[in-house]
This record gives C-alpha cells, sequence and structure tokens, in this order.
C-alpha cells in the first residue's frame, strides 16, 4: 500500500479499522488468559486477590470467592469480610502476621484455616507481595490463597504412617531383642549378618563382634545337617522344625530347632538366610529320659512276667515237699532213718518256702517305704557266732569249708544298731554264697577300717562277669536269667540287701570274676558301746534252785502244742491262756511267773493292750510277743508297749529256746 497516495479522510478510516482489529485482538487475548486464569485458580484451588493501600478497595478473584465457600459477589470484597471467614484459632495469628510484613517490607507467607459458608473447614497456604512508595508507603498487596487440606491430610495421613512405622520398628525390636527365641540373617556361605541377644545366648557370645567372626558352619556338629539344609533351601525355599545337634562357643554340646527361610535372585540363588531356633537341649533330654523310663517300663514287665513264672517254680518246689512227703508219713510206714530224713525234708521245704514268703513281705514294704530301723545294743561277734551256727549245718551237708572271722574283741564289738535287719543283710549274702558255690569254701566276717565296720561273704563259687555287676543289685536281676537256669531264687535277696545296708547307714558293694569266686561286702558305722551286762549271781542261783514258770497266751490250740513241745526240754511249768483278758488275770494272781509269751492277736483283748496292763503292775515281768504279722512296724509296737523280746511265726525251735534262755538266764 502506498500511504502517499491515500487521503487524509482514507488514511484517518483506516487507521480506525485497524484500531478496532487490533481492540478485537487484544479483547480475544485477555479473554483467553482470563479464562486460562480461572482455569488455572480452578485447577490449583487458588484464589486471588489484590490490595489497594491508597483508595481502600479490595479485589477477589472468583476463586477467592470459592475458597470461602460463596458466589461471586455474594459478600462485600473487603478485609473485615476477610477476617469474618477465618478460623477463631488463627484470626489474631494473621492479622499479627500481615502487620509485621507491612513493617519490615517482606513477603506474607502464611498458613491459615478457613470456615466455608457451609461451615466447612479447609487449610490455607497465603502468600503475597506488596509495592512500595519512595517513601517506603504501602501502595500495592497481591496475593493468591491456595486450598491446602488435601495436602494437610496427606501430611497427617503420612505423619501417622511415620509414628505407626516407627511403633512397629519399635515393637519389633523390642520383640527382636528381648523374645527368648534366636533370630539371625547370614550368607549362604555361612557369614553371620545379625543376631538378636537371645542367639547370642544361646550360643556363648558376648556380642555381634565374635558372632560374625564365627562362620555359621563352625556351629554344627555334624557338617552334613548344614549341606542337607543348603540343599532344601534351594528346593522348598523354606524348612521347618530343623532338629540339629550343634556346638556352643565353649564348645559343648546342644540340640537346636529352626526354621529357615531363603531370599533368591532372579537366577534362583540363594542371597540370605533367615531363620530362627530354640534350644531344645532340655527337652531332648527329657525325652531320652522318657525314651529310658519307656525301655526300663517294658524290661522290667519282662521281668515281672518272668520273676510270676519263677515264683510259681520257687514256692511250687517247696510245697511239693510238703504236701508230698507230709502226705507219706500218713501213707506209709517206715524206719526211724527214712522218717527222719522225710521230716527233715519237710523242714527244710518249709524254710524255703518261708524265705520265700519273707522276701515277697520284705520287697513290699520296701515299696511301700515301711521298713523301720530299730537300733539298739548289738554284740557283733555274738550275732555272726549264731548266723554261724544257723548255716554250718547247710554249709556241712553242701561239702563246703565254711568258716567265721570276727574283727574285734567282743567287748570291742558291742555297737548300736538294728540286730534283726543286720542278721537278714548277713543271712541273704550267706544264702547267696551257698547258692553259687558248688565247691570250695566260703568265709564271713568284718574288720573295722576308718571309723566303719566293714562286713564280708567271700565265696569261691562260679563269680560274676563284670557287666553284670550292678544289675544284680536290682529287684527281680541274677546273673543268670536264662529260663534254663540252673540256680533257683527270687532275685530279691540283693536287692533287699541293698536297701537295709543303706538303712543301717553304709553302702553295699561286689567284687568279682567269672568262675573266680565273689567277695560281698558292705558297710555300717561303727558306734562303739561297752558291754556292762553282767549275769546277776542272785538271779542264777534262783534259777538254780527254783523251778520257772511261763505263761503261753495263744489262742490257737496247734502253736501251743508246737511250744509246749519246744520248752518240753527245759525244767519249767507252762500254763496256757486263750486270750488276753485270761492272760492279764492269771498274772495279776500268779506272783511266781517268770516269763510271758504273749500272741498279739487274740479274742477278747488283744495281746499289745494285754501287755500293757501286765506291765503297768509288774514292770519287771519280762514280755516275749509272737505274731504271724511280721509286718512293718510290729516288732517297734510290741516294743513301746513293753514286750522284752519279738518272735514272728512261724515261730523257730531253736529261736524260742535261744530267746527264753537269753531272757531268763538259763
Amino acid at each position: 500500500m502506498d500511504i502517499n497516495k491515500l487521503t487524509k479522510a482514507a488514511l484517518k478510516q483506516r487507521v480506525k479499522e485497524l484500531g478496532l482489529k487490533l481492540q478485537k485482538q487484544s479483547e480475544e487475548t485477555i479473554h483467553k488468559n482470563v479464562e486460562a486464569f480461572k482455569l488455572s485458580e480452578e485447577i490449583a484451588s487458588l484464589g486471588y486477590y489484590e490490595r489497594n493501600w491508597l483508595t481502600g478497595k479490595d479485589f477477589w478473584s472468583a476463586g477467592f470467592y470459592k475458597l470461602l465457600g460463596v458466589q461471586e459477589g455474594e459478600v462485600e470484597c473487603t478485609h473485615e469480610v476477610l477476617t469474618q471467614f477465618l478460623h477463631p484459632d488463627d484470626r489474631d495469628r494473621f492479622e499479627k502476621h500481615i502487620r509485621k510484613a507491612l513493617l519490615v517490607k517482606t513477603e506474607m507467607n502464611i498458613e491459615f484455616k478457613l470456615v466455608q459458608k457451609n461451615r466447612n473447614i479447609i487449610y490455607v497456604q497465603g502468600n503475597g507481595k506488596t509495592k512500595y512508595s519512595e517513601k517506603g508507603e504501602p501502595l500495592l498487596t497481591i496475593g493468591v490463597f491456595q486450598d491446602i487440606t488435601e495436602r494437610k491430610k496427606a501430611e497427617a495421613d503420612l505423619i501417622k504412617a511415620k509414628e505407626k512405622a516407627e511403633e512397629s520398628e519399635l515393637k519389633f525390636k523390642s520383640i527382636y531383642e528381648n523374645v527368648p527365641v534366636g533370630i539371625f540373617r547370614s550368607t549362604p556361605s555361612g557369614k553371620l549378618i545379625s543376631a538378636n541377644p537371645a542367639f547370642l545366648d544361646i550360643y556363648g557370645f558376648k556380642n555381634q563382634q565374635d558372632l560374625q567372626e564365627t562362620p555359621a558352619q563352625d556351629f554344627y556338629y555334624d557338617e552334613e545337617d548344614r549341606d542337607n539344609l543348603l540343599q532344601r533351601l534351594k528346593t522348598e525355599g523354606t524348612v521347618k522344625n530343623y532338629i540339629t545337634k550343634e556346638r556352643k562357643k565353649d564348645g559343648s554340646v546342644i540340640w537346636i530347632e529352626s526354621d529357615y527361610r531363603a531370599t533368591l535372585n532372579d537366577q534362583g540363588e540363594i542371597i540370605y538366610i533367615d531363620g530362627n531356633l530354640q534350644d531344645i537341649t532340655e527337652r531332648k533330654r527329657i525325652e531320652n529320659e522318657l525314651i529310658k523310663a519307656k525301655e526300663k517300663a517294658e524290661e522290667s514287665d519282662s521281668l515281672k512276667s518272668a520273676f510270676l513264672a519263677n515264683m510259681s517254680h520257687e514256692i511250687r518246689t517247696p510245697m511239693n515237699g510238703i504236701i508230698g512227703f507230709s502226705e507219706m508219713f500218713l501213707r506209709s510206714h517206715f524206719d526211724d532213718e527214712k522218717r527222719n530224713n522225710y521230716a527233715q525234708i519237710v523242714v527244710d521245704s518249709s524254710r524255703q518256702l518261708l524265705n520265700i514268703v519273707d522276701d515277697i513281705l520284705d520287697i513290699s514294704m520296701i515299696d511301700s517305704n515301711n521298713i523301720r530301723i530299730i537300733k539298739s545294743e548289738v554284740a557283733i561277734n555274738s550275732i555272726l557266732q549264731e548266723v554261724c551256727e544257723i548255716f554250718k549245718p547247710q554249709f556241712k551237708k553242701s561239702g563246703i569249708s565254711f568258716h567265721l572271722s570276727n574283727g574285734l574283741s567282743d567287748e570291742e564289738s558291742t555297737i548300736e544298731t538294728d540286730k534283726e535287719r543286720l542278721k537278714q543283710v548277713i543271712s541273704k549274702l550267706l544264702n547267696n554264697a551257698l547258692k553259687f558255690t558248688p565247691k570250695g569254701s566260703v568265709e564271713f566276717g568284718y574288720t573295722l577300717k576308718q571309723g566303719t565296720l566293714q562286713f564280708y561273704v567271700e565265696d569261691t563259687g562260679i563269680g560274676i562277669p563284670s557287666k553284670d555287676q550292678d544289675r544284680i543289685f536290682e529287684r527281680f536281676q541274677q546273673a543268670e536269667i536264662d529260663p534254663t537256669r540252673v540256680y533257683g531264687g527270687t532275685g530279691l535277696g540283693l536287692t533287699i540287701a541293698k536297701k537295709l545296708v543303706s538303712l543301717l547307714g553304709g553302702e553295699i558293694g561286689v567284687e568279682s570274676e567269672k568262675e573266680h569266686g565273689a567277695r560281698f561286702y558292705f558297710t555300717i558305722p561303727y558306734t562303739p558301746l561297752k558291754n556292762t551286762k553282767t549275769k546277776s549271781k542272785k538271779q542264777s542261783m534262783q534259777n538254780e534252785t527254783k523251778k520257772l514258770t511261763i505263761v503261753v497266751a495263744e489262742d490257737e490250740e496247734l502253736n501251743y502244742l508246737f511250744i509246749e513241745e519246744v520248752l518240753s526240754e527245759l525244767d519249767i511249768t507252762l500254763i496256757h491262756t486263750k486270750d488276753g483278758q485270761e492272760t492279764v488275770k492269771v498274772c495279776n494272781e500268779n506272783p511266781f511267773i517268770d516269763l510271758v509269751l504273749m500272741d498279739l492277736k487274740m479274742p477278747i483283748m488283744d495281746g499289745l493292750e494285754a501287755t500293757k496292763r501286765i506291765k503297768k503292775l509288774k514292770p519287771e515281768l519280762p514280755i516275749i510277743a509272737q505274731t504271724a504279722y511280721a509286718l512293718a512296724g510290729d516288732k517297734e509296737k510290741a516294743r513301746k508297749a513293753g514286750c522284752n523280746g519279738y518272735l514272728a511265726k512261724p515261730i523257730d525251735a531253736n529261736e524260742l529256746l535261744n530267746t527264753v534262755n537269753k531272757i531268763l538266764n538259763i
């Protein structure tokens, strides 16, 4: 276009057109910018504001009104109105912040809460900047409010999540450090990366450093256990309840039960091994004890079965002799020699049967803990001589040399102990020697060693293998346990002897070699007493000149006839009473009675009560108790009632005579 050719009017018109066009373009641009601003406000939850300090006028954008929860123009656009929407908790702080920013000429930057028209509370971030005059007076403040409620909520959620995570971490740390289960992480090569205090304690380590210097494979007692574990972890990933025998730091052996989990990489290789473990050494000990107890119980059942079968044999054998030869006396006539031989068989069988019954009763009392030790003044040499006289005929009959060796003088050998239990132990050992010594010799006796009396029974018999020497003192056990065994017996004798020796305060043992005899020994405390008993000359003279009178209190006629026959060799007078009441009456009315043989079980009044009443009037009158009970406590009851002696039925004739002679000094 050639501007020179245009007229002034045309030029003016053209300029006007161009101006309108530019204005339209400008308005469109402004409109687009406004729309973009509004969209930006909406997207960012923003509200724009202006404050003209010269005119005191405020301007709020549409987004600003939206932040307040009102329609554009619904409320007056003033600072005072704005403060009404501020949360009461934040009003003073908001005003102070603005005054301070204007005073020190800094940008405004504050978070606060707005209460919208619907009473909904939102969090707002306020930012503003002020222009000042050359004199420093505020001219214009512009700024934006942004709704940060979601951000604040997210921050609160993050804080809660962090607190929860920290709490969980603390809980985990507390559990990790205090749980009694060992927790660890290691590499497949065996390097321990971490372990909790329980792990350190189980293996005896003081700190993590010592532990990490020890490879995991050093813990395993058997290296194959670890190789097997790694193989299973590669194929299975986890291994539960893996029990291994392992070593502590000090080398001691423990049992461990563990759970393992492997962490694998993309190639399926183990990176880490995590696990937990417990020391189950005590549990394994109890399990082993239970297994042993079970095995022992099964063995005991087997032994009991064998014992019952053996007892049937042991009881029937003497019963066969007693019944068989007793019947022969009724059916046939024999010469004196045969009659005496057969009678001796009946007597020997009866004694054998009595020994079996005694063993059963004694082991029963041991089981029920009813054996009592009753100590009194005992002359050891005299006791051993009595035992020697009892066994001498049996050894002579067997062709075995038999010898007694005393270790002290008669006066030195007087001690305080239980006479009957001591005799019982020695008798058990002599019976054992007699049974297992087919030929040769048996010696018994005692020696004084370091304040104890050591008794012994030494034989030249079949001996005992070393493997059997411990168990022969257990019940129902014998060194020879085969059903075809040659030697009989209940298998209870040595068990009873061991228990009695223990009650007497000593110990029992054996020294032996197979086919080279055996030496059984036991000890009891040496408690010496001086024997001060002397026979009264006056008593002796009276016994020589006076015919003695004995009351036999016995309600069973056969028992009385037996006692009468045994005592018939003595020059005495017998008075027979059949109940306790009659016995008391006879003793009180007859001043010349010298001794009472008192059966403890009688009608009307029992023997214990009768003894108490007699002793009350005649404390010096000796009374010997006799009973078929022979159970725990009977002897002690008789002693407390006042009895001076005690005989257990069936009464042995020699024992009866010896007891009567001793008490009456005949």
